[in-house]
């Protein structure tokens, strides 16, 4: 049926299937369970089954150092995602969404669990029932809310696929299949940033393509009838074919998809943003006084009254952001001068090179600093956490930059309505952050988030 992986292998006695699947995941990420439930309903949708396509799981743990007891749900997504159990859990939270869209829903009971037991389950089986096991277990985590680090829980699945019913036995097998499982996860750590990961392949050359994320059915139907339609070609020149352009495509000047050369498609960050798309976010400010508290209360004007002239990020994410800001400056469209402004700014803006007759306003703490801007054509001294009021009209700009500040900002409410305000009508605004601040001017909220990505980015994505 649609929706339902096929067995992991061909019949006995039949040739292996032309389509290999790897699949790089956890059994406890929610989104490698859409991403594998899109898969599977595009191999139906091809009308291909366990003689066309044979999928393999393998480990990559995205929490390792998860309790082995796991963790209340509200409790992990506020820590990792800066969400609340009801945002969550609202019918109207892209994930949700996207599993009505699917026919199935996410158990709303389920703790966050630690999978390692149920990985060891399923690499303790037979090679050709891992796969039919993995689904069972994923669909009863996910739809059932039943707890699959539980022992109890893993031999009763098993037992319902007809596989093993023997506690002990099957407790002997997943000590047998320890050393396995941690070699593959120990292979697998450095070469993926994020699940779910797919390798779609010709099982015979082993070329094909690489895909990152829960993708619509559209896009792995595409996936797998191009690797299959080229079976039997030779490899492409890479190698294994496995190799796609760099960067993503991201909304740019008015949404025009822009390919930005240095985003990580790959990364969490990007796999989870990608998911959220559409989603207007909380339906209410969600912040309260406290969260942009800091350390240190004293008058940033003391802090910034001298130049430092500093380097807020390493060289490589200087490069890095200069690339993206050319890819996005580049997408606003031609016809009158690029208007830019840059918040928070300080000597440098990390821009690229910009055409003849180009705006830059910056607008920062130190007169100093902001004069020996190269970019600047204009500059404005200002405190936003004083005064978040932007000294410009409505609608001037293009583009409004904020690199390595949004940390420190104890208004970001009313700024980013400023930001709003002073953009033209589909315009851009660009926030870049890094995991480096002066934590004692650092907002509580930032430096309760700042070891997970996601969650910072989370926070970002609200104020706007």
């Amino acid at each position: 049926p649609a929706g339902q992986p096929p067995a992991g292998q061909p019949p006995a006695g039949q040739p292996p299937a032309p389509l290999t699947v790897d699949v790089m995941t956890d059994l406890s990420c929610p989104l490698a369970y859409l991403g594998l439930k899109r898969l599977s309903a595009a191999i139906a949708s091809l009308g291909l089954d366990a003689t066309a396509v044979r999928l393999r799981f393998h480990p990559v743990f995205v929490n390792p150092l998860m309790d082995p007891d796991g963790e209340e749900m509200g409790a992990y997504m506020l820590r990792r995602r800066n969400l609340s159990l009801a945002e969550y859990n609202d019918a109207a939270y892209p994930l949700n969404v996207a599993a009505a869209a699917l026919n199935f829903s996410y158990a709303k009971g389920r703790r966050v669990i630690h999978p390692r037991r149920a990985h060891l389950a399923v690499a303790a089986a037979a090679e050709r029932d891992r796969a039919p096991l993995y689904a069972a277990l994923a669909r009863a985590y996910f739809e059932e809310g039943e707890d699959i680090s539980d022992v109890a829980v893993l031999l009763r699945v098993a037992a319902a696929l007809g596989f093993e019913r023997d506690e002990l036995r099957l407790r002997r097998a997943m000590d047998g299949a320890e050393g396995e499982l941690s070699r593959a996860s120990r292979r697998l750590d450095p070469l993926v940033d994020a699940v779910p990961h797919f390798l779609v392949r010709e099982s015979a050359s082993g070329s094909g393509l690489e895909l990152h994320g829960p993708l619509e059915i559209a896009e792995f139907a595409d996936a797998l009838r191009t690797v299959r339609d080229a079976a039997g070609t030779p490899p492409p020149a890479d190698g294994f074919g496995l190799q796609q352009p760099p960067g993503m495509l991201l909304p740019g000047f008015g949404g025009e998809p822009t390919r930005v050369p240095t985003a990580d498609r790959r990364g969490g960050a990007s796999i989870v943003g990608l998911s959220l798309r559409g989603w207007e976010g909380p339906g209410a400010w969600p912040y309260v006084a406290g969260d942009f508290s800091r350390e240190d209360e004293a008058d940033d004007a003391i802090k910034y009254a001298s130049p430092s002239f500093a380097s807020h990020v390493d060289a490589a994410a200087s490069a890095s952001l200069t690339q993206a800001y050319s890819a996005y400056f580049g997408s606003v469209a031609a016809g009158s001068p690029l208007a830019i402004l840059d918040t928070a700014a300080s000597w440098t803006s990390h821009y690229p090179p910009l055409p003849a007759g180009t705006r830059v306003a910056v607008h920062g703490l130190n007169a100093q600093e902001l004069a020996a801007n190269g970019a600047a054509t204009e500059v404005a001294v200002g405190d936003l956490n004083k005064d978040p009021t932007l000294p410009y009209t409505d609608g001037e700009f293009d583009v409004v930059t904020n690199a390595a500040s949004i940390a420190y900002l104890t208004r970001p409410r009313e700024l980013f309505a400023e930001v709003h305000r002073v953009l033209k009508p589909g315009g851009l605004a660009l926030v870049s952050f890094s995991n480096r601040v002066f934590a004692e001017k650092a907002t509580a909220l930032w430096l309760s988030k700042i070891d997970e990505d996601v969650a910072l980015c989370s926070v970002v994505r609200a104020f706007f």
